[in-house]
């Protein structure tokens, strides 16, 4: 079951953007719908290693197992490390004076049946790295209310012109691979439109997919998508490797570099690559919107985003409304989780799938496109589905090991089995790969 929101009308705006004053001080201003203006010197200068440290719990904190546990949940409940963040970012942004300008414009949305955008535009490094998707108030995770969103924009640099993108009777869109690792999450996630969008045959979406290599031959050679959707590897060395560099490869900042040259701008970017923030910075001007992530994403909170995200989208719902579903549906289906949080939405206007005369829900080409499987050598499709269905185990195994040395010597039951039953998974795997070696 999905997130349930109030139909909103629309979008009013509370603008955040910095600037210098008189004496040369960087200041930032709040901006609302009716013009009104507050200017003022926030102390942003926070540890880099407390935010650090907080956003490595987004993954740990009030877990589902956790909470079945009130000695385990204890543990947590005296401190929440993301919560302390996000409550010392809204304050402060929005303390004193500027608290009452934040209610008011909230109850205005209210009164007019319309959500209420946050929106950051921001020069400052310092201030553009700081995860403002976890801001929490007296009541709670703003994003995670039925009508706040928090997103982001880059002006477009002069003389260009605003984009003005319509959606489309036929968009077409890519799914782009970065290695073998990411394949069994496209194929979940094109079964899973399939089994509630794709009738065929009057298909108004086409969908490819694609190995990360070809996609920058695409781009270079001209040819434009509506939607391109980078999923990034699940590879444990990859990923151990880019978590120490905090970036993504080479390979997808030449595709990030493509996208900006390219004539006509893509409506929708969505980097589901780890550590891809600065990627969707870097090319938010030259697009309608830029989805990126600000760490690592684990598989099923990225499948439960990404689902959430093409269903919204598939029932004419806009961008807006899309992103905040899907962080909804990560805190529904894993409670406690604060992976919601990671994925960096950045905006230059509302973006909307489909054409409203197209009421038919999502449809796609089949999966078998040749080129979707084009980096696989012909006879080992067998063993590289294994192959990848064990990594991902054995990721699963790693995490619910961390769990466990986390709460120390409480003992929990279902963590146990889980632990058990993925170890019985794994060694099922690894005896079919001996086979088909």
């Amino acid at each position: 079951m999905f997130a349930s929101r109030y139909a909103l009308k629309g979008y009013n705006q509370i603008t955040i953007r910095d600037r210098k004053n008189q004496k040369g001080e960087n200041t930032l201003v709040l901006k609302d719908e009716d013009g009104q203006e507050i200017e003022f010197r926030p102390n942003l200068d926070l540890d880099p290693v407390q935010v650090e440290n907080a956003l490595a719990e987004t993954t740990i904190v009030s877990q589902p197992w956790v909470q079945r546990s009130t000695k385990a949940y204890n543990v947590f409940n005296q401190y929440d490390p993301i919560r302390e963040l996000g409550s010392l970012l809204f304050n402060q942004i929005f303390d004193g004076q500027r608290k009452h300008f934040y209610q008011q414009a909230r109850y205005q949305a209210r009164e007019q049946e319309r959500g209420l955008r946050l929106e950051f535009q921001l020069e400052n490094e310092r201030w553009t790295s700081l995860p403002w998707e976890f801001m929490h108030d007296q009541e709670g995770f703003i994003t995670l209310s039925s009508f706040v969103q928090v997103s982001r924009r880059v002006p477009r640099p002069s003389p260009s012109r605003p984009l003005h993108l319509e959606p489309k009777h036929k968009p077409q869109i890519g799914l782009m691979l970065e290695d073998k690792s990411a394949e069994q999450f496209s194929y979940e996630l094109v079964k899973f439109l399939n089994e509630d969008y794709l009738k065929p045959p009057n298909s108004p979406v086409n969908v490819q997919i694609f190995p990360l290599y070809h996609a920058t031959e695409l781009l270079a050679s001209g040819q434009t998508f509506d939607v391109l959707h980078f999923i990034g590897s699940v590879n444990p060395a990859y990923l151990e490797k880019r978590t120490a560099n905090n970036e993504p490869s080479g390979e997808l900042r030449k595709v990030a570099w493509l996208l900006m040259e390219l004539k006509q701008p893509t409506p929708l970017v969505f980097f589901q690559v780890a550590y891809s923030q600065q990627l969707a910075r870097q090319v938010a001007p030259m697009t309608g919107a830029v989805l990126g992530l600000n760490g690592i994403l684990s598989v099923k909170a990225a499948q439960i985003f990404a689902q959430a995200l093409y269903r919204s989208l598939l029932n004419n719902e806009t961008l807006d409304q899309a992103v905040a579903t899907a962080r909804q549906e990560i805190d529904l289906q894993s409670p406690g989780s604060r992976e919601w949080g990671l994925p960096q939405y950045y905006r230059q206007q509302t973006i909307t799938l489909l054409a409203k005369e197209d009421e038919t829900a999502f449809e796609a080409t089949e999966l078998a496109a040749p080129a979707s499987r084009d980096f696989i050598p012909k006879g080992i499709h067998d063993l590289t589905e294994i192959d990848i269905l064990r990594q991902m185990e054995q990721l699963n195994l790693a995490e619910l090991k961390r769990r466990k040395d986390v709460l120390g010597d409480i003992t929990i039951e279902p963590l146990e089995k889980e632990i058990k039953q993925a170890e019985e998974n794994l060694e099922s795997l690894s005896q079919d790969l001996d086979t088909f070696s």
